[in-house]
């Protein structure tokens, strides 16, 4: 027998044994789902509505014993209207759900007790005076009422606890039913998973080894299985996967090959390219150690014509430049000419400013000449601090001006 007709076979016993079960479960669910539709729309709302009467009755207490105690106000006396107004619901409700004899019994007692009792408390109440003695009896009515109350819940919940059992009941049945079947489905596909395991096992052996020494890179391993089955089927799809990786394999050798002349032709590049970067690095260096140039005109006179693009960068470079500039030559007077710069902003002149303070504070005073309207527009909106800068309109003048106080400063030195 073929492999097809086997599980042809196993598919229609099995089918036939879930058909059993689930005619048995549908059956079942129909007598679980009567029984839950009893417990629900009779039993469990009987008990709901009787545990509401109690807590309704002991509401009802309250607001009379409050009614009792104090002036009878209108707001106390309709909370007592809600309560009796709700306990007439409540007995109209249970008995519309059509409770059983012992139920009905309870309630009908409860009923009447309840009348009497909410008509008396009424009558008391209107009284101008309520005595002790009149106090005791309505203590009494409100206890028997409680107690019968009780009686009436535990009816009702006899009624819930039987329609429970009924559930439980059935569930078991199907439970119990349910289980045999599957046991039996179970043995069966046993006893047919082994006959069909004893008749591939040795097919199955050898497709196994031949994977085996497939994953283990082996692409040579013959495959012996034949046959026009579903195992012949498999076998054949393994020969073609094993032709195809073949060629794949020197497909991908190929590859790697030509990957790695591509990897070292590029890190030849990247190499390249670093020692260019770092060339270009020192270049820059270079150029921006010459781009200012510091030019002294006389002893103690420096002058630092500042031409070009300034960034961040480049004006901190020339703080550090002028710096040690002054220290070294001993400047007292700095002559700044900005004439030559493209542009400023707010950084750019916010750091000439602390240049200056800072050769200020080495001992030299700063002359800024060249600064054109924008320029000035930049500092004043910057709101800086402008003391110890001179300011001349250009390099002449700022010149002129350097060279007329220098006399004034060695007098001050002195």
């Amino acid at each position: 027998m073929s492999i097809r007709l086997k599980l042809i076979g196993a598919f229609a016993f099995s089918s036939l044994l879930m058909l059993i079960l689930g005619s048995f479960a549908l059956w079942q669910l129909a007598a679980i789902s009567r029984s839950a539709d009893s417990l629900a729309n009779q039993a469990l709302p009987a008990v709901e509505t009787t545990a509401d009467i109690q807590d309704t009755l002991v509401a009802y207490r309250l607001a009379q014993n409050r009614l009792t105690g104090q002036a009878i106000g209108q707001r106390n006396m309709e909370e007592l209207r809600a309560q009796e107004t709700r306990m007439d619901i409540l007995i109209t409700r249970l008995r519309s759900l059509e409770p059983d004899a012992a139920t009905l019994a309870a309630l009908t007692t409860v009923s009447t007790q309840w009348n009497e009792f909410s008509r008396r408390v009424n009558v008391e109440l209107m009284a101008t005076s309520i005595n002790r003695d009149t106090l005791d009896v309505l203590e009494n009515d409100y206890n028997t009422l409680r107690t019968n109350g009780a009686a009436l819940r535990q009816a009702s919940r006899s009624k819930a606890t039987i329609a429970r059992t009924e559930v439980v009941n059935a569930y078991d049945t199907a439970r119990s039913v349910t289980i045999a079947i599957l046991a039996v489905a179970l043995m069966f596909g046993a006893v047919v998973g082994f006959s069909m395991a004893l008749d591939l096992a040795d097919d199955l052996r050898s497709l196994t080894n031949a994977t085996e020494r497939i994953s283990a890179g082996d692409l040579r391993h013959p495959i012996t299985v034949e046959g026009e089955d579903e195992l012949g089927q498999l076998a054949d799809a393994f020969r073609h996967m094993i032709s195809t990786l073949s060629q794949k394999e020197v497909e991908v050798a190929t590859q790697q090959t030509q990957l790695i002349a591509r990897a070292d032709e590029i890190a030849q590049a990247y190499n390249e390219l670093q020692v260019i970067l770092q060339e270009r690095e020192a270049l820059n260096a270079t150029v921006r150690a010459l781009a200012t140039p510091f030019i002294p005109i006389q002893a103690g006179v420096l002058i630092a014509p500042l031409v070009g693009i300034f960034d961040t960068e480049r004006v901190n470079l020339f703080t550090q430049m002028l710096l040690a500039q002054i220290q070294r030559t001993a400047t007292h007077t700095v002559i700044v000419d900005v004439t030559g710069m493209a542009l400023i902003d707010q950084a750019v002149a916010k750091q000439l400013v602390e240049t200056a303070t800072a050769a200020r504070l080495l001992g030299a005073r700063t002359i800024l000449v060249g600064i054109r309207p924008e320029i000035a527009q930049t500092l004043i909106g910057l709101d800086l601090n402008l003391e110890g800068v001179i300011t001349q309109a250009d390099l002449q003048r700022g010149v002129a001006y350097a060279l007329a106080t220098i006399g004034q400063l060695g007098r001050r030195a002195v």
